[in-house]
């Protein structure tokens, strides 16, 4: 590890009492910038390089109005960079259990070729894809199957084997006869949702279908963050690594936390704010309204001191995912936290968020969020943000549970309009609460108050034992070939630590008591750093009455 990396260690280590274990393309442009002509089932490729520069046309401002639909919108739910293209992946969205795989084959690969050991065989690049979570045969979930070397999914149930369309390519089962009926049955056929991958992500649109999802798909874009595009602004753009998370709490409390520019320098004392002094009135003026489809943007007023040398902050929010903070600084460089969410089950939404820095005309960079903008490795980058994760965590989950069931006898608040108006449950009245009562507003005027979910709507229990509340691994780790390649190194680590240490005690009469005793404590404590470092691929508990 280098120097940096292990100043970061040190200073977890010194945290660990607290450880156990683009504007949106329109349909105008997108039709011109992509085709329908034959893509393949379930994929569609965007070129995001084209962005439109013209003002919108009367079409792009009726298609903004048009009523916001769940379904007809593209979400991301993962990091293309973090997943194995080795084996597929299970995500929820909607509440629909999916699972993105990559349908690249190893060159020469045959039907009747064995999976070789990892790192033998060069994989093509290929496309990734999603299907529901569940083969047709029995429904077993395709998430526990394999990517075989010819860019096929097989079901590890009886090894049935689909492409990347969903088509279904073998039954073993079925007699010779009636083998190529069997594949053929629309029956046999895995349901396919529409993927693209802009900016680093993976992108589904949650409808099923060969031919109007792909249409429907195909002319709206991803949103995008505006300055990732700008040819304006060419070279002098820097993006910091994407992080990701499935947090436990739901996808309207993750946004109405990030439209909430109040709670940041209270809930995240110590890292970006200190909750004594930083805490002040705030102006919110709505600088772009209400929008079905485009959302809403505030402008952000602090009239107490400002925040590390902002001149102006801004929320934009791009349904049905992106909210970026853009902070504007008196050079004239921005700092803007792009922070998606995507609704993955009720009670959980899955996080992908980053830092993008963009220098001012002289070249000179902003300053990012504390820490988090230093160089690291990825892995160091993603355990080292539940730090900051959890700070909310411990407020957001509990308090959608108490919002829910009515707790302290007031009105109870449910996900839809018929369960009354949100600001009949809480109390806000300062100005600084504006932004999460425009969220509100935006949620139960445009997207029926909540989320449409596939399947059950009955909210998770409180977590108060902090297995769920705090997990990483299954939240994140699992699904991040850079965390999983590291936690293999830090246990190698540790176990060479405390062998080491052995040795050196048996060593002692060779080496002398006194420097002996010194190397064996050396290695002792490195072994336990490296134990405490472990377990943040795992687990990490916070406490706001214990973060002084």
């Amino acid at each position: 590890m280098g120097a940096i990396t292990l100043v970061l260690c040190g200073a977890l280590a010194m945290r660990l009492p607290q450880l156990k274990p683009q504007r949106a393309v329109s349909a105008r442009a997108a039709a011109t910038s992509t085709t329908l002509e034959a893509p393949p089932r379930g994929t569609v490729d965007f070129d995001v390089s084209k962005l439109p520069t013209a003002q919108p046309t009367p079409a792009d401002v009726a298609a903004d109005e048009a009523p916001f639909q769940w379904t007809k919108q593209w979400y991301p739910v993962a990091v293309v960079e973090y997943l194995d293209p080795e084996k597929p992946h299970a995500f929820k969205l909607l509440g629909r259990d999916i699972v993105v795989w990559n349908d690249g084959a190893v060159e020469g690969a045959t039907a009747t070729t064995k999976r070789s050991a990892r790192g033998k065989r060069r994989r093509e690049a290929g496309a990734w894809r999603a299907f529901e979570d569940a083969c047709p045969h029995r429904l077993a979930p395709l998430s526990e199957g394999r990517v075989e070397e010819t860019g096929e999914l097989l079901c590890a149930y009886h090894a049935w084997r689909f492409d990347g369309t969903g088509a279904c390519t073998a039954i073993p089962q079925s007699p010779a006869e009636q083998a190529a009926a069997h594949r053929a049955n629309p029956r046999a056929q895995c349901a396919a949702f529409p993927t693209t991958v802009a900016d680093g992500l993976l992108w589904v649109w949650p409808e099923a279908g060969e031919n109007a999802a792909l249409e429907a798909a195909t002319l709206r874009s991803p949103a995008l963050v505006p300055e990732l595009h700008d040819p304006a602004l060419k070279g002098r753009v820097k993006a910091l690594p994407w992080n990701s998370r499935e947090l436990p709490y739901g996808w309207d409390f993750f946004l109405e936390n990030v439209n909430d520019p109040a709670h940041v320098p209270v809930s995240h004392h110590g890292i970006v704010g200190d909750r004594y002094t930083g805490a002040s009135p705030l102006e919110i003026e709505v600088t772009k309204p209400l929008k079905p489809q485009s959302g809403y943007e505030f402008k952000i007023t602090q009239t107490g001191t400002s925040a590390v040398g902002a001149a102006v902050s801004h929320d934009t929010f791009r349904p049905p995912s992106l909210l970026q903070i853009t902070s504007t600084f008196v050079d004239g460089g921005k700092m803007i936290l792009a922070l998606y969410a995507t609704p993955s089950r009720p009670g959980y939404t899955n996080h992908i968020g980053c830092q993008i820095l963009v220098r001012n005309e002289a070249g000179k960079l902003p300053p990012g969020l504390g820490a988090f903008a230093l160089p690291m490795p990825t892995w160091l980058l993603h355990v080292t943000a539940s730090l900051f994760l959890n700070q909310d965590a411990v407020f957001l989950h509990h308090q959608e549970k108490i919002l829910a069931r009515g707790a302290l006898g007031r009105t109870p608040y449910e996900a839809k309009p018929a369960g009354g108006e949100y600001v009949q449950s809480v109390f806000t009245p300062n100005a600084a609460d504006k932004g999460i009562i425009i969220f509100r507003q935006w949620l139960a005027r445009y997207a029926g108050g909540g989320v449409p979910w596939v399947g059950s709507t009955e909210l998770p229990p409180r977590s108060h034992d902090g297995d769920r509340l705090f997990d990483v691994y299954e939240s994140h780790t699992k699904n991040c070939r850079y965390c999983l390649a590291a936690l293999q190194n830090v246990r190698r680590a540790k176990v060479g630590a405390f062998v080491g240490a052995a040795l050196i005690v048996l060593a002692r009469a060779s080496i002398g008591a006194i420097p002996s005793a010194l190397l064996a404590g050396a290695a002792t404590l490195t072994g336990a750093l490296l134990a405490k470092l472990e377990q943040l691929f795992f687990k990490y508990e916070f406490s706001h009455a214990s973060n002084h």
